[in-house]
């Protein structure tokens, strides 16, 4: 009996152990939304929302937010300047709202904000931004029309989707942010036929841009007959994306639904779709970090979060739009021992370290052990680092292994 309660409480401690990692990791990002016109930011379970901005007063205020969810916890900001034209201006700031920047293409960006759901977006090293450009296409009379572009933060190196006449939701496609991903309002004659309807009006495109006009390539679509595929959002890893599935006649029964992209067929219908929430009124989802949940804005301008294989929903905020979840840890909030985002390492300086010095000096930084070799030295004790790769000072991902060289004190 006693050895059954004494095995009964070492599966206690090591489910309560597990527990508490999995709380850890939850916690380890944070979720940065829009409220009142400024740019917030909450744990992953809504405590903690602070203030980030201060400036979205005044006639000039924060209406989407965006977050890098790799090397980089860089956000993207669209904000609506009433006083210019065009209203509408993108750039990047950190996540504690310091080194705040417009885009040098920011100008370029539609004035009048003619479809809904205009957004940026921004890779997850932090370099290029997506967004739909506007602009006017004549042919008798002059439409104002959108086209589907990623640009350098720096406002370098332009491209864009030369096809494109109506894209909105722009956002990438792919990790390394070389293809973009959008919904069209689109010539339903230019569709596979698999796609094809009289009553829906979007379909999502993933496409490769081009810089300047060539042909780009060849685009992939992702279409449900007789409903819409809005507000799409790439899982981190590149194999999923979350959309809004939609029913343009009846209003209030959207949900959101997961896509696997792996693999799929250049222009065909997408299948299976998986739906992750009952229908209702939902928009703008973003996976966490580690793509296990789903943040999404629910009815009423609130924040929900679901797993992103479908479950039960949680409203984590009110009187907020534009989740967009971050692998920053807002500081203090115990996750990463005084804040900070966990998604790199600095690699610290190790050289002269002990053993157990350098083991203690990464695993603070966020890096870990790697490779130990040793070597003679007649200027390094025995016992201590004599080199490391990668190189003190450089930034890598988090959990990096560092390799190290000790000495083995002089040759004699």
């Amino acid at each position: 009996m006693s050895s059954r309660r004494g095995l009964g409480v070492l599966v206690f401690v090591v489910l309560f152990v597990v527990a508490l990692a999995a709380a850890a990791t939850a916690q380890a990002s944070s979720i940065f939304f829009i409220r009142s016109g400024e740019i917030w930011v909450a744990n992953p379970d809504g405590s903690g929302a602070k203030q980030v901005t201060t400036d979205g007063g005044n006639g000039m205020p924060y209406t989407w937010v965006a977050a890098a969810k790799g090397a980089s916890a860089k956000l993207a900001y669209l904000r609506d300047n009433e006083a210019a034209t065009p209203r509408q201006q993108f750039g990047t700031m950190n996540p504690d709202g310091t080194g705040s920047a417009l885009n040098p293409s920011s100008g370029s960006m539609q004035s009048s904000g003619l479809y809904d759901g205009q957004m940026v977006s921004i890779d997850d090293t932090g370099d290029r931004i997506a967004w739909p450009k506007g602009y006017e296409y004549c042919f008798g009379t002059c439409n104002s029309n959108f086209a589907a572009y990623s640009i350098g933060t720096d406002g370098s190196n332009e491209l864009h989707i030369s096809s494109s006449t109506s894209a909105t939701d722009v956002t990438f496609g792919d990790p390394s942010g070389q293809t973009l991903l959008w919904n069209d309002f689109v010539d339903w004659n230019l569709l596979p036929a698999a796609c094809t309807s009289s009553t829906h009006r979007y379909a999502l495109i993933r496409q490769v841009p081009a810089a300047g006009f060539p042909t780009p390539g060849t685009p992939s679509y992702y279409c449900l007959q007789n409903l819409d595929l809005t507000d799409p959002a790439l899982r981190p890893d590149g194999q999923e994306i979350a959309a809004v599935r939609g029913d343009v006649a009846n209003s209030g029964t959207d949900s959101i639904v997961t896509i696997p992209i792996g693999g799929v067929a250049t222009s065909s219908a997408v299948s299976p779709v998986t739906q992750v929430t009952s229908p209702g009124t939902v928009a703008s989802p973003d996976f966490s970090p580690d793509g296990t949940h789903i943040a999404f804005e629910g009815a009423g301008s609130t924040i929900d979060t679901v797993a992103a294989g479908g479950g039960a929903v949680t409203q984590i905020l009110t009187g907020a739009t534009s989740p967009a979840w971050s692998p920053y840890s807002l500081p203090g909030s115990g996750s990463t021992g005084g804040g900070g985002h966990t998604s790199h390492c600095k690699v610290p300086k190790l050289k002269g370290d002990t053993l157990a010095q350098a083991q203690k000096a990464l695993k603070r930084a966020g890096c870990k052990l790697g490779r130990k070799k040793s070597a003679f030295s007649s200027k390094v004790k025995r016992g201590r680092v004599i080199s490391q790769a990668p190189a003190a000072g450089k930034t890598v991902a988090k959990g990096t292994s560092v390799a190290i060289t000790l000495s083995k004190g002089k040759h004699h």
